[in-house]
């Protein structure tokens, strides 16, 4: 049930069995781990990984899987080099028939590779894991390999053969939920940077639904910071302050703190740039961390203190920090990385008066690796700045025509109200939307309290929600918003 992907309704029975009886068992303790950490529950699972440790079996079986668990549960903690130690341990000790044990042992390589950045080691894992899966029936591990393989292709910057792979995995009813919520927030992020920003916000609202159900603290803070980011592309700055604050908290008090922290952080000083908040992107500046940023597909490259340094007008130390930063992402093969890269180190030398020339290359570079898979995001997200840099381009007939379609996607604002209702900071409820009608209708408390049939003390947390939904401050912004995003 495991390999089939059925965490969730073997937490279920596992609920049922009394602790004493688990704790009293070496397998049990180790199984009961295992579902404890494919389903996040890190603290937990620590527990009976110790319990499970504490038996002293010498069976080359099951001390292979106690360092599979140990490997796995280094991961929620950051420690990748640990991780990858426990798992080549884990090999030398496993049995050369134990295919399914191994196969977990590459799942975890493939993990700690990745989240190094380590895109060709990370490869060579996900094809044993793919190999090893499907002789042993493995769907679990056939469902991570493909999400894998659909990963590195994204940070290599092969969008679309990414985007099949997700959107495959997302619509099979056998793919376990775990990597199917996974499978809605990649393709959200793809079709995002695509512009297509109803479609991406329908995929995460998905995704949302299915990393809360099944209470991934690390699925839900990814979640809810792309959340952040489409509220930002929608204008909605409080709602994107809103979602940062329900990533945030997830991250301080769950279970996955350890690695989130620095990529919230980066959304922090972000979304403080974007609402010209100089003093709160400073504070948080503090946090970041060279080998994490914001984005799902180069988060291995700190571009966001870059943004904070130009935001600072300092262009100068901007271009020094991103020079090691491309010299890193081209060494690895990330061209994600290195498309985001050269825009910012463009708009960095556009702020130097003696470097306009070297604007318009590194522009050029960054469309001309863009153009095959249609980046659009990437260079809109950077605002005014890039948009005088692109008409630049345009007037010295670099790549004209895709210069003209990023500029189009950056005026084209005729999206803002259809996708408003779909990417809400939480979906507005009917009994909700009932209320907001009443109060767009000019109604007071008391009067949707009689028209309703409900108390005062209810309208008011009604109101109290859709203000918070909408990210407003009072029920007339809440009422201009909602007719604004088409609510009303």
């Amino acid at each position: 049930m495991i390999n089939r992907g059925e965490v969730f309704t073997l937490l279920n029975w596992y609920s049922q069995i009394p602790d004493s009886m688990i704790r009293g068992d070496p397998e049990a303790c180790l199984e009961y781990s295992w579902i404890l950490l494919l389903s996040g529950q890190f603290d937990h699972a620590r527990v009976y990984i110790a319990l499970a440790e504490g038996f002293g079996i010498d069976d080359p079986s099951f001390v292979g899987q106690l360092l599979n668990a140990q490997a796995y549960l280094e991961r929620a903690q950051g420690d990748l080099h640990h991780m990858v130690t426990l798992s080549q341990q884990a090999l030398t000790v496993l049995p050369k028939q134990d295919l399914d044990a191994r196969c977990i042992v590459s799942i975890n390589l493939a993990i700690a590779y990745w989240q190094s950045g380590k895109m060709d080691a990370a490869e060579s894992a996900v094809a044993e894991v793919l190999e090893t899966g499907r002789a042993t029936g493995n769907l679990y591990a056939v469902s991570m390999a493909v999400i894998y393989q659909g990963m590195i292709l994204a940070v290599r910057g092969k969008l679309r053969e990414a985007y099949d792979r997700f959107l495959t995995l997302s619509q099979q009813e056998e793919t376990p939920a775990f990597i199917r919520s996974v499978a809605y927030l990649y393709v959200s992020h793809l079709d995002y940077e695509w512009n297509h920003l109803e479609q991406s916000g329908k995929y995460l609202l998905e995704a949302i639904k299915i990393s809360e159900h099944i209470r991934n603290d690390e699925l839900v803070i990814s979640d809810w910071m792309m959340m952040a980011r489409l509220q930002i592309a929608n204008g909605n700055l409080p709602a994107a302050g809103e979602a940062l604050e329900k990533a945030q908290q997830k991250a301080l008090v769950g279970e996955f703190s350890v690695p989130a922290i620095p990529r919230v952080a980066a959304a922090r000083v972000q979304l403080a740039i974007a609402s010209n908040d100089l003093e709160t992107a400073s504070l948080w500046a503090e946090r970041l961390v060279d080998g994490f940023d914001w984005h799902a597909f180069y988060r291995f490259t700190n571009t966001t203190q870059a943004l904070y340094l130009l935001a600072k007008n300092q262009p100068k130390e901007a271009l020094d920090h991103l020079e090691g930063c491309l010299m890193y992402a081209s060494q690895e093969g990330w061209i994600y990385g290195m498309i985001a890269i050269r825009s910012v180190q463009a708009l960095a030398a556009a702020q130097l008066d003696a470097a306009p020339s070297a604007a318009l290359e590194y522009l050029k570079d960054a469309m001309k690796w863009a153009k095959p898979e249609g980046y659009l995001r990437t260079f809109v997200d950077l605002g005014k700045g890039m948009e005088m840099l692109l008409q630049d381009a345009i007037r010295h007939q670099i790549m004209p025509e895709y210069a003209e379609k990023i500029l189009l996607a950056m005026r084209d604002n005729s999206q803002k109200s259809s996708i408003g209702k779909l990417i809400l900071v939480e979906p507005i409820h009917p009994r909700e939307h009932e209320v907001l009608r009443l109060m767009a209708a000019g109604q007071s408390n008391s009067q949707i309290a009689q028209q309703l049939v409900i108390s005062i003390g209810t309208v008011k947390t009604h109101v109290h929600n859709i203000c918070g939904k909408l990210g407003t401050r009072n029920r007339t912004e809440a009422v201009a918003r909602a007719r604004e995003i088409g609510l009303l």
